[in-house]
């Protein structure tokens, strides 16, 4: 049921709610008044946040013309964009630089042999996959002449038949570039090899009755003939100079094929008075006692090294040491004769340091060589020849020795070659061409190829008469055919003085040698040797770590040692680990991040688990070309394979690999030497050629290759080119293109734009919140508001202060006019009071004064971005900003008026409680009174009766 309800009293019948809402009302003229103001104060406040606002936008667009990179943006163009992209950095320079883009990058390719198809076998054992050099190498030419190289150009040969050919060496860096060259060269047939140190031109031409010389010379004026030895004329052939041999100038990482020396390098710490440094690498004994040491570090290349031994202070002339046909040779003078050399000259690896055997000086020491006393080490060989190896860095850890061999060529022909005292490749190759018996042997990717042109029809036969070498290097036995192609022989690439990190490559972790964590193998008795690799230093070697481990071993099991050593594997690319333990158990390795950052995780074989730097892929019996395609493209063998069918009838299937990464250092060979044939009668291994030698791409600097300087980069992506510029080949068109760098004015433009856009918008909002419409009576919730023209002038006053570093009157003297003032950049103030950008005004002052206007605007004292980050500070910090003050104290005038209202309110609700109550207590009377009167006449009506009696 509803409830009616209402204001008009019962007993008064008066509107007693209409009269108390009248007399509320009558006083809530002064909350209205208060409640108006307090929403002026509101869009007063947000009016100021609004003007914080635009005037941010000002500082931001000031801060931008404060920053380097604004006055650093270049425009850099190519005049060929077609060949090269181009880049520039804030550091670049303005100006003009010369490029030739003379060939791209290209990825390693090879190809196997046919298959029957897809599903054939291929084989059972072990395919080898590395991306390090094999017996034959390239030497790079800047080290020929030794040390200067040699000056690119263009060579003419003419052969004995009158053929002339130009050779263009322009672009060669390498002796494979030179070798290619020549023998690719049109309109002349010759055969360019090299001999030791030396080139060698051979004419294929041999004209019948021909009585005519081949000739090569240089054109122009040029000089690479000359630089490589070959300027002149031949009956045949030409023989060059040797060009390629050791000089002073050699540094230590030239040493020892390449692998270098292992230096101590540690160097004395001046923040610590107390440490030891720097160490010392190679301690000297002469036969009389005297004793010094000397720090490789502080002398890096061959000629510092004899220096340093002759000038030592503790040597005072007793030993003498000499750089004399490619070997260090020191002569002891202290060892008076007839004494028997119970006391000779001893040399020794100090602190740590591997560098007798790169030097060479791991020899016996000669007594007596001269009649006088005097004794003499001299040292090995510190170079092969060109393209080739040192014998002691090939085969096993212990290299390859000399001996004596006996070759037949397949003419009956023999010869005894004594080759006990060689010690690099090419010497054994000289000795085999040099032999009388029409033999010429060259070095390929895995070894020794040998070629009989003798005519004859028997079989040529290689042996051992002392020693193993021609075991050693695969070409023992007999060949029915005219060439025999030796065994894959190992090329050391990683030796005792290779840095761990470099070895352990694929590890993600701490420290700078890139190994962390313990190492621990358990030998086939159950002993565990544990190596602490945190425990090495951050430049440790492959030798400190070999070391550790074997000091390690000794030492376990309670001292009793462990049956597993660590060594030099004998591929010549890693290290092994072998069991002597001899227990009914098996090598293992615990498989962690260590073990597999040391390249630990293959399969133990007879005892020995290799760790080598390379990648190995076992074939069982049954698998087939698509299984090992498929498992080369999971791998990571840094190949792709694919099968094409090159449209044969028997044999049509062809694996074709190509490298991953492009350029030289994607290279990879393949040793299918381990690969046994599917079954018998079938051929073996995978017969794998390079179709595509993978090269980097080349850049030369300047106009022509002969006239600059070449930079080579494996993706065709070069930088820090002269110039300041970046510079990537999109074609080898070998054609210059000029790359031009410029200041990019449009950076500084834009950013001064933003400012005046800015500015002026402020001035509109300005103008917005301020204004006053006489026609409607409408105004801007900031008009009259002083805060707005405080502002405006403060920001109106950066167009007319002064920026820029103080000048001096010898600069004003000298004609310094840098500009001082916003108009003298161009800006100009329009009749409205905002402001435009000249931008020909402000180019013109770029260009004029690059120096001086960068000032203007980025001094650090009194440049015009601090200034104005420093103005609009003090409009807008959040804290004591006059903009903020202003807003918060408009907030707090609210916040008063809000507590002042709320008052007023709690007062007229008290009020109405009041009047309630009281027009309550009125109509209660008013009814108790009507009440009465009510009793009253009924008592008047009783007594009437009465008196009419």
């Amino acid at each position: 049921m509803s409830v009616v309800t209402s204001s008009i009293g019962l007993a008064t019948g008066i509107d007693t709610g209409a009269i108390i809402e009248a007399l509320i009302n009558a006083q809530k003229g002064t909350i209205s008044k208060l409640t108006n103001r307090q929403a002026t104060l509101k869009a007063e406040a947000s009016g100021l946040d609004a003007l914080s606002a635009f005037a941010l936008t000002v500082g931001v667009a000031a801060e931008r013309l404060g920053k380097p990179e604004t006055f650093d943006a270049h425009t850099v163009k190519a005049s060929d964009p077609n060949a090269i992209a181009v880049s520039a950095t804030a550091k670049s320079p303005t100006g003009s630089t010369v490029f030739t883009p003379l060939r791209t990058a290209s990825a390693h390719a090879s190809s196997t042999r046919g298959f029957a198809s897809p599903d054939a076998a291929v084989g059972v054992g072990d395919l080898v996959f590395s991306q390090h050099p094999g017996v034959k190498g390239e030497t790079p030419l800047d080290l020929l002449n030794g040390g200067e190289g040699v000056r690119r150009g263009e060579v003419r040969v003419t052969d004995a038949a009158g053929n002339v050919a130009t050779v263009d060496l322009s672009a060669a860096r390498t002796t494979a570039d030179v070798l290619n060259a020549f023998n690719n060269a049109e309109g002349v047939a010759l055969n360019a090899r090299v001999e030791g140190g030396s080139f060698v031109l051979e004419d294929l031409s041999n004209p019948t009755g021909s009585a005519g010389t081949l000739t090569v010379a240089d054109i122009g004026g040029g000089r690479t003939a000359s630089d490589l030895g070959l300027v002149g004329s031949g009956a045949g052939t030409i023989a060059g100079r040797e060009v390629y041999a050791v000089s002073g100038e050699f540094t230590f990482d030239l040493m020892d094929d390449g692998i270098g020396l292992k230096t101590v390098g540690q160097p004395a710490d001046p923040d610590d008075p107390d440490a030891e440094g720097p160490l010392d690498d190679l301690g000297i004994e002469l036969a009389d006692g005297t004793a010094f040491s000397l720090d490789l570090d502080a002398a890096p290349t061959l000629a510092g090294l004899v220096a340093a031994i002759n000038n030592h202070e503790d040597n005072a002339g007793k030993l003498t040491a000499a750089l004399t046909d490619g070997r260090l040779v020191l002569t002891d003078h202290t060892d008076p004769a007839g004494t028997g050399g119970a006391d000779v000259l001893t040399l020794t690896n100090l602190n740590g340091a591997d560098v007798l055997r790169g030097l060479g000086l791991t020899n016996a020491v000669d007594l007596d060589v001269n009649g006088d006393g005097d004794d003499q080490l001299v040292g090995g060989k510190l170079l092969a020849g060109l393209d080739s190896v040192l014998l002691r860095n090939m085969g096993g850890p212990g290299g390859i020795a000399g001996g004596e061999i006996q070759l037949t060529n397949r003419a009956g022909a023999s010869a005894t070659l004594d080759l006990s005292a060689a010690e690099s490749l090419d010497e054994i190759v000289a000795a085999i061409n040099g032999s009388g018996l029409n033999l010429r042997a060259e070095a390929g990717e895995k070894g020794l190829t040998i070629v009989d042109s003798s005519g004859g029809s028997g079989s040529l036969a290689i042996a051992d008469l002392a020693g193993t070498l021609a075991a050693d290097l695969g070409i023992a036995g007999t060949f029915a055919d005219d060439e025999a192609v030796g065994g894959a022989v190992a090329r050391r690439s990683v030796g005792r003085t290779t840095a761990l990190a470099d070895f352990a490559g694929k590890i993600t972790g701490g420290g700078a040698n890139g190994v962390r964590g313990d190492l621990t193998v358990t030998d086939s008795a159950g002993v565990a040797v544990t190596v602490k690799l945190n425990d090495l230093a951050d430049d440790a070697t492959l030798g400190d770590f070999l070391d550790a481990f074997n000091t390690a071993a000794a030492a376990a099991n309670g001292g009793a040692g462990a049956g597993v050593t660590a060594e030099l594997n004998a591929t010549g690319d890693g290290f092994r680990l072998i069991d002597t333990a001899g227990g009914a158990g098996e090598l293992t390795v615990t498989d962690n991040v260590a073990a597999d950052a040391l390249r630990l995780t293959g399969t133990v074989k007879n005892g020995t688990l290799s760790a080598r730097d390379a990648t190995v892929l076992t074939l069982e019996a049954g698998d087939t070309l698509q299984d090992l395609a498929d498992r080369l493209n999971a791998g990571d063998f840094g190949v792709k394979a694919e099968i094409a069918d090159d449209g044969t009838t028997l044999a049509p299937s062809r694996l074709l690999l190509s490298a991953k990464a492009t350029g030289a250092s994607g290279r990879f060979r393949i040793d299918d030497s381990g690969l046994a044939a599917p079954f018998a009668g079938a051929r073996a291994g995978l017969g794998a050629a390079v179709s595509v030698q993978g090269e980097d791409a080349l850049l030369a600097v300047g106009g022509n290759a002969s006239g600059g300087f070449l930079r080579a980069d494996a993706d065709g992506v070069f930088e820090d080119l002269p110039g300041g510029v970046g510079v990537t080949i999109k074609q080898a068109t070998g054609e210059p293109v000029t790359v031009t760098v410029g200041r990019d004015s449009a950076g500084v433009g834009n950013a001064l734009q933003a400012f005046v856009s800015a500015y002026n918008g402020l001035i509109d909002l300005a103008a917005d919140l301020t204004k006053f419409d006489p026609e409607t009576n409408q105004r801007g919730v900031l008009q009259g508001n002083s805060t707005v023209g405080r502002v405006l002038r403060r920001v109106e006053s950066l167009l007319t202060k002064r920026f820029g570093p103080d000048i001096t009157a010898a600069a004003v003297a000298e004609g310094a006019d840098p500009p001082r003032t916003m108009f003298d950049v161009g800006i100009r103030l329009e009749k409205d009071g905002k402001i435009s950008l000249n931008r020909d005004r402000l180019n013109e002052r770029l260009a004029d004064d690059p120096v001086g206007t960068r000032a203007f605007f980025q001094d650090k004292t009194n440049g015009f971005a601090v200034a104005t980050d420093a103005l609009m500070d003090g409009l807008t910090d959040q804290f004591d900003g006059l903009l903020q003050l202003e807003s918060d104290s408009l907030e707090s005038r609210r916040t008063e008026i809000g507590d002042r209202v709320a008052d007023l309110e709690a007062q007229l609700a008290l009020k109405r409680d009041r009047l309630v109550r009281q027009f309550a207590a009125m109509e209660e009377t008013v009814s108790r009174i009507n009440s009465f009167q009510s009793a009253l006449s009924n008592i008047r009506l009783l007594e009437m009766p009465s008196q009419n009696r």
